[in-house]
Protein backbone atom coordinates (compact mmCIF):
# COMPACT_ATOMS: atom_id res chain seq x y z
CA UNK A 1 0.00 0.00 0.00
CA UNK A 2 1.29 3.48 -0.88
CA UNK A 3 2.59 5.61 1.99
CA UNK A 4 -0.06 8.29 1.45
CA UNK A 5 -2.83 5.67 1.59
CA UNK A 6 -1.34 4.13 4.74
CA UNK A 7 -1.29 7.55 6.40
CA UNK A 8 -4.86 8.22 5.33
CA UNK A 9 -6.03 4.92 6.85
CA UNK A 10 -4.03 5.55 10.01
CA UNK A 11 -5.59 8.99 10.43
CA UNK A 12 -9.02 7.51 9.72
CA UNK A 13 -8.57 4.92 12.48
CA UNK A 14 -7.29 7.57 14.89
CA UNK A 15 -10.36 9.66 14.15
CA UNK A 16 -12.62 6.66 14.79
CA UNK A 17 -10.84 6.00 18.09
CA UNK A 18 -11.22 9.62 19.18
CA UNK A 19 -14.85 10.08 18.18
CA UNK A 20 -16.54 6.75 18.82
CA UNK A 21 -17.20 4.99 22.09
CA UNK A 22 -16.45 1.30 22.33
CA UNK A 23 -17.54 -0.89 25.28
CA UNK A 24 -14.59 -1.30 27.64
CA UNK A 25 -12.51 0.79 25.18
CA UNK A 26 -12.01 -2.40 23.18
CA UNK A 27 -11.52 -1.99 19.44
CA UNK A 28 -13.42 -4.22 17.00
CA UNK A 29 -11.54 -7.23 15.64
CA UNK A 30 -8.99 -6.83 12.86
CA UNK A 31 -11.44 -8.45 10.45
CA UNK A 32 -14.15 -5.94 11.35
CA UNK A 33 -11.71 -3.03 11.04
CA UNK A 34 -10.66 -4.13 7.55
CA UNK A 35 -14.30 -4.05 6.49
CA UNK A 36 -14.97 -0.71 8.21
CA UNK A 37 -11.95 0.96 6.61
CA UNK A 38 -11.87 -0.91 3.29
CA UNK A 39 -8.23 -2.01 3.46
CA UNK A 40 -6.22 -5.20 3.89
CA UNK A 41 -5.66 -6.97 7.20
CA UNK A 42 -1.91 -6.47 6.69
CA UNK A 43 -2.41 -2.70 6.59
CA UNK A 44 -4.57 -2.81 9.73
CA UNK A 45 -1.92 -4.83 11.55
CA UNK A 46 0.83 -2.36 10.62
CA UNK A 47 -1.31 0.56 11.76
CA UNK A 48 -2.16 -1.15 15.05
CA UNK A 49 1.52 -1.92 15.61
CA UNK A 50 2.39 1.77 15.16
CA UNK A 51 -0.45 2.93 17.40
CA UNK A 52 0.64 0.51 20.11
CA UNK A 53 4.20 1.84 19.93
CA UNK A 54 2.85 5.39 20.30
CA UNK A 55 0.70 4.43 23.29
CA UNK A 56 -2.73 4.86 21.72
CA UNK A 57 -3.65 1.22 22.19
CA UNK A 58 -2.59 -1.85 24.17
CA UNK A 59 -2.60 -5.27 22.53
CA UNK A 60 -3.58 -8.12 24.83
CA UNK A 61 -2.81 -11.53 23.37
CA UNK A 62 -5.96 -13.59 22.75
CA UNK A 63 -8.08 -10.77 24.20
CA UNK A 64 -7.94 -7.83 21.78
CA UNK A 65 -6.84 -4.24 21.30
CA UNK A 66 -7.76 -1.63 23.90
CA UNK A 67 -7.86 2.14 23.30
CA UNK A 68 -6.21 4.61 25.68
CA UNK A 69 -8.37 7.78 25.46
CA UNK A 70 -5.93 9.44 27.89
CA UNK A 71 -3.19 9.29 25.21
CA UNK A 72 -5.20 11.61 22.97
CA UNK A 73 -5.18 14.29 25.67
CA UNK A 74 -1.38 14.48 25.74
CA UNK A 75 -0.17 17.05 23.22
CA UNK A 76 3.34 18.16 22.24
CA UNK A 77 4.74 14.74 23.10
CA UNK A 78 8.50 15.17 22.90
CA UNK A 79 9.17 11.47 22.25
CA UNK A 80 7.16 11.47 19.01
CA UNK A 81 8.25 14.54 17.06
CA UNK A 82 11.56 15.07 15.29
CA UNK A 83 11.05 18.77 14.53
CA UNK A 84 9.84 21.80 16.48
CA UNK A 85 7.53 22.58 13.56
CA UNK A 86 5.67 19.29 14.09
CA UNK A 87 5.79 19.66 17.88
CA UNK A 88 4.01 23.01 17.71
CA UNK A 89 1.51 21.69 15.19
CA UNK A 90 0.72 18.73 17.47
CA UNK A 91 -0.36 21.27 20.08
CA UNK A 92 -3.07 22.54 17.73
CA UNK A 93 -1.20 25.72 16.76
CA UNK A 94 0.09 27.09 13.47
CA UNK A 95 3.92 26.88 13.32
CA UNK A 96 6.28 29.30 11.62
CA UNK A 97 10.00 29.98 11.89
CA UNK A 98 12.33 32.93 11.40
CA UNK A 99 16.11 32.89 11.11
CA UNK A 100 17.48 35.51 13.49
CA UNK A 101 21.17 34.96 12.91
CA UNK A 102 23.62 32.92 10.84
CA UNK A 103 27.19 33.74 11.78
CA UNK A 104 29.79 34.51 9.16
CA UNK A 105 32.44 34.00 11.82
CA UNK A 106 32.72 31.46 14.62
CA UNK A 107 31.40 31.86 18.16
CA UNK A 108 32.49 30.11 21.37
CA UNK A 109 30.38 27.32 22.82
CA UNK A 110 29.16 28.07 26.38
CA UNK A 111 31.92 26.99 28.74
CA UNK A 112 29.85 24.71 30.98
CA UNK A 113 28.68 22.67 27.98
CA UNK A 114 32.12 22.62 26.42
CA UNK A 115 33.69 21.21 29.58
CA UNK A 116 30.96 18.65 30.16
CA UNK A 117 31.22 17.36 26.59
CA UNK A 118 35.02 17.61 26.67
CA UNK A 119 35.21 19.68 23.53
CA UNK A 120 38.16 21.77 22.42
CA UNK A 121 38.12 25.48 23.27
CA UNK A 122 37.56 26.73 19.75
CA UNK A 123 34.99 28.69 17.83
CA UNK A 124 31.80 27.22 16.42
CA UNK A 125 29.61 28.21 13.51
CA UNK A 126 26.35 29.53 14.88
CA UNK A 127 22.70 29.78 13.87
CA UNK A 128 19.76 31.22 15.76
CA UNK A 129 16.08 30.68 14.98
CA UNK A 130 12.78 31.56 16.57
CA UNK A 131 9.85 29.16 16.20
CA UNK A 132 6.41 30.74 16.52
CA UNK A 133 3.10 29.20 17.59
CA UNK A 134 0.12 31.14 16.22
CA UNK A 135 2.48 34.07 15.72
CA UNK A 136 3.75 34.04 19.32
CA UNK A 137 7.43 33.28 20.09
CA UNK A 138 7.52 29.72 21.43
CA UNK A 139 11.03 28.29 21.00
CA UNK A 140 14.39 30.00 20.54
CA UNK A 141 16.99 27.62 19.12
CA UNK A 142 20.69 28.49 19.26
CA UNK A 143 22.84 25.94 17.43
CA UNK A 144 26.61 25.62 17.58
CA UNK A 145 28.33 23.58 14.86
CA UNK A 146 32.01 22.60 15.37
CA UNK A 147 34.51 24.60 13.39
CA UNK A 148 35.42 23.05 10.05
CA UNK A 149 32.27 20.92 9.66
CA UNK A 150 30.32 23.37 7.51
CA UNK A 151 31.27 22.89 3.86
CA UNK A 152 28.90 25.46 2.34
CA UNK A 153 28.01 28.86 3.87
CA UNK A 154 24.45 28.85 5.19
CA UNK A 155 21.91 31.45 4.11
CA UNK A 156 19.76 33.68 6.31
CA UNK A 157 16.79 32.72 4.14
CA UNK A 158 17.07 29.02 5.11
CA UNK A 159 13.93 28.65 7.22
CA UNK A 160 12.22 25.39 6.31
CA UNK A 161 14.86 22.77 7.04
CA UNK A 162 15.12 20.82 10.26
CA UNK A 163 18.55 20.61 11.87
CA UNK A 164 18.87 17.15 10.30
CA UNK A 165 18.29 18.65 6.84
CA UNK A 166 20.57 21.60 7.63
CA UNK A 167 23.51 19.38 8.62
CA UNK A 168 22.97 17.15 5.61
CA UNK A 169 22.85 20.05 3.16
CA UNK A 170 25.61 22.29 4.49
CA UNK A 171 27.87 19.85 6.34
CA UNK A 172 27.32 16.47 4.65
CA UNK A 173 26.66 15.03 8.11
CA UNK A 174 23.87 12.71 9.23
CA UNK A 175 22.56 12.60 12.80
CA UNK A 176 22.50 9.13 14.33
CA UNK A 177 21.49 10.00 17.88
CA UNK A 178 21.31 12.81 20.40
CA UNK A 179 21.54 13.39 24.13
CA UNK A 180 19.28 15.89 25.88
CA UNK A 181 19.77 17.76 29.17
CA UNK A 182 16.96 19.78 30.74
CA UNK A 183 17.33 22.93 32.85
CA UNK A 184 15.15 25.76 34.14
CA UNK A 185 16.64 29.20 33.52
CA UNK A 186 15.46 32.77 34.01
CA UNK A 187 14.94 35.10 31.07
CA UNK A 188 17.74 37.63 30.84
CA UNK A 189 17.44 40.92 28.98
CA UNK A 190 17.91 39.36 25.53
CA UNK A 191 15.55 36.42 26.15
CA UNK A 192 12.86 38.61 27.70
CA UNK A 193 12.93 40.86 24.63
CA UNK A 194 12.83 37.96 22.16
CA UNK A 195 10.05 36.12 23.98
CA UNK A 196 8.19 39.31 24.95
CA UNK A 197 8.11 38.30 28.63
CA UNK A 198 9.32 39.96 31.82
CA UNK A 199 12.92 39.48 32.97
CA UNK A 200 13.31 36.59 35.37
CA UNK A 201 10.50 34.60 33.73
CA UNK A 202 11.23 30.85 34.03
CA UNK A 203 12.08 29.19 30.73
CA UNK A 204 12.79 25.56 29.93
CA UNK A 205 16.27 25.07 28.47
CA UNK A 206 16.55 21.92 26.38
CA UNK A 207 20.21 21.33 25.52
CA UNK A 208 20.85 18.83 22.74
CA UNK A 209 24.10 17.21 21.63
CA UNK A 210 23.95 15.55 18.19
CA UNK A 211 26.25 12.70 17.15
CA UNK A 212 27.12 11.12 13.79
CA UNK A 213 27.78 7.40 13.22
CA UNK A 214 31.41 7.84 14.34
CA UNK A 215 30.06 9.21 17.65
CA UNK A 216 31.46 12.65 16.85
CA UNK A 217 29.53 15.72 17.96
CA UNK A 218 28.20 17.55 14.91
CA UNK A 219 26.02 20.12 16.67
CA UNK A 220 25.03 21.39 20.10
CA UNK A 221 21.74 23.27 20.43
CA UNK A 222 20.37 25.45 23.21
CA UNK A 223 16.57 25.46 22.88
CA UNK A 224 14.63 27.85 25.11
CA UNK A 225 10.90 27.13 25.55
CA UNK A 226 8.28 29.70 26.47
CA UNK A 227 6.30 27.67 29.02
CA UNK A 228 3.22 29.85 28.60
CA UNK A 229 2.91 28.45 25.08
CA UNK A 230 4.82 25.18 24.94
CA UNK A 231 3.06 22.70 27.23
CA UNK A 232 5.29 19.68 26.62
CA UNK A 233 4.41 16.11 27.57
CA UNK A 234 5.76 12.58 27.24
CA UNK A 235 4.08 9.18 27.37
CA UNK A 236 6.15 6.31 28.77
CA UNK A 237 5.13 2.76 27.92
CA UNK A 238 5.75 0.11 30.57
CA UNK A 239 4.67 -2.95 28.62
CA UNK A 240 4.56 -3.50 24.88
CA UNK A 241 3.42 -6.89 23.67
CA UNK A 242 5.88 -9.00 21.72
CA UNK A 243 3.21 -10.78 19.65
Amino acid sequence: MAISTYREKREELLRIMRERKFPGNKLPTEETLTQMMDCSRGTIREILKELEYKGYITKKHSVGNFIHPSAFKARMRIELYASFHDLIQSGGMEPSVKVLHVSGSTMPLPEATRKRLRLADEGHDYTERMYYANGRPGILSKCYIPKGIMLIPAKNSETESTLYDFLKKYCNQEIEQMQIYFFIVEADEQLSELFQVERGKPLLLWEESFYNYCDEIVAVCYNYFNLDIMQLSMLKRYQISQC
